[in-house]
């Protein structure tokens, strides 16, 4: 049967019962078969973000039990600053990445989760850095993050690359890899609110850090940064 309305979603709204805004399910068409439950058309509110696509979820789905989800996933604007005030009731006190932390006598909400699919928005906000037409192939498996195939356009230029995070270590581990190519200097100037640099550029870089607030993740940042430039004045 087809089965327009909430009732069936119940099982997505216990994975992210954790967080201090609930997720809005506008609309949804639910597909209801011997094995598993297909959602199609999914218009949800999440983080200040409108997602719309896809989830497909075993058929029975165990609140108890890890319940591994697929999804395709599209928002216009994902805005960081919207998630972190979503993932921490003291925003200026506690920084998004301790969401996936363990807390208290509880369990961290991503140590259930096991999902994998696409996701996809036509901006990504970052204080003033913005990313656009950013697609990526994302997996979450018990508190591991990784996105690979990640590409959008950022300063003009293309990006290419894939990141990581472990939150089952302590401190949390990241890491990141990837390209960016013919990329505006002037851009990258602009957003440092000085216009040292002008031209084009491509570069590839490895970065890695480990920590859960600000000041330890500044501390055990490193890269290998590598820059071709032409065109530009310094």
């Amino acid at each position: 049967p087809k089965v327009t309305g909430k009732a069936e979603l119940n099982a997505v709204r216990a994975h992210v019962r954790g967080l201090n805004s609930p997720l809005q399910i506008g609309a949804a068409e639910i597909v209801l078969e011997p094995d598993q439950v297909n959602v199609q058309s999914l218009a949800a509110s999440l983080a200040e973000t409108t997602w719309r696509g896809s989830l497909v979820l075993p058929r029975p789905c165990m609140i108890e039990a890890p319940c591994p989800v697929q999804f395709d996933l599209h928002a216009d604007e994902i805005a960081i600053d919207a998630l972190n005030k979503l993932m921490n009731p003291q925003y200026s006190e506690k920084p998004w990445y301790r969401f996936f932390a363990t807390a208290g006598s509880g369990s961290p909400f991503l140590f259930a989760l096991h999902a994998t699919g696409h996701l996809s928005a036509d901006r990504v906000k970052i204080q003033k850095l913005i990313a656009t037409q950013v697609t990526a192939d994302a997996e979450l498996n018990k508190g591991k993050i990784q996105l690979s195939n990640l590409r959008g356009t950022i300063f003009g230029g293309s990006h290419s690359g894939q990141l990581k995070a472990d939150f089952t270590v302590r401190p949390p581990q990241y890491s990141g890899t990837g390209t960016v190519e013919h990329f505006a200097l002037l851009q990258t100037a602009a957003a440092m609110h000085d216009d040292w640099i002008s031209g084009t550029a491509s570069a590839t870089y490895h970065a890695t850090a480990s920590g859960s607030d600000a000041a330890s993740l500044s501390a055990t940042a490193t890269a290998i940064l590598q820059v071709d430039a032409s065109n530009g004045a310094l």
